[in-house]
């Protein structure tokens, strides 16, 4: 909800609201509100509606996997394909299902849009060395929140593999300023209140 309280505040009349609001949006609360969803809660939702525990999980006899396993076996022979059936059955255990960059993704997002002579990688290692540039002025959350967006984009668009660690640094940056912003607009109210 601070991300809908974030575009409020950025939005000046609820058309444009709701034209800030993208299936991505949606996407992400999704996901952070089953990520807090407690195992437990799941466990009673399945009691509560008669479905037992694991104690009665009914196990599959060894004549079925057998049987079906057989079934697959003339349907690949109809179809003409020379695999075996196991060979069908695990073709995909070899695909990565989730990012593989390691520790060093930061270096690979700048390799993939900076031109590899330019990057100093000293310059990640060792940051105490560098010095802030004083002429910087601060940007406002909503800028930063707008920024946040644009790397969000740049990230689906450049790279499709191994985009989820990436995408978890920059989701956890946007709701820390959600946050900051929700924080602001409440003190703010109080403050209107007690005057």
């Amino acid at each position: 909800m601070s991300n809908l309280v974030a575009k409020i505040n950025n939005s000046s009349s609820a058309t444009e609201l709701s034209k800030s609001i993208t299936v991505l949006d949606a996407i992400y609360w999704i996901e952070q509100a089953w990520s807090q969803v407690k195992d437990s809660t799941i466990t009673k939702c399945f009691a509560k509606a008669g479905l037992g525990t694991d104690s009665e999980i009914i196990k599959t006899e060894p004549s079925e996997s057998n049987e079906s396993e057989t079934w697959l076996q003339q349907l690949i022979e109809h179809v003409g394909v020379q695999i075996t059936t196991a060979e069908y059955m695990n073709f995909d255990d070899s695909f990565p299902t989730e990012e593989t960059y390691g520790n060093d993704w930061e270096q690979h997002l700048l390799a993939q849009h900076l031109n590899p002579a330019t990057i100093n990688v000293s310059t990640f290692k060792d940051q105490s060395d560098v010095e802030e540039e004083t002429s910087a002025s601060p940007v406002s959350l909503s800028e930063a929140l707008n920024t946040l967006e644009g790397l969000r984009k740049t990230i689906l668009s450049s790279s499709p593999d191994g985009h989820e660690k990436m995408l978890q640094h920059v989701n956890g940056l946007t709701e820390l300023i959600e946050k900051n912003i929700v924080t602001t607009k409440l003190k703010a109210a109080d403050n209107k209140l007690l005057t």
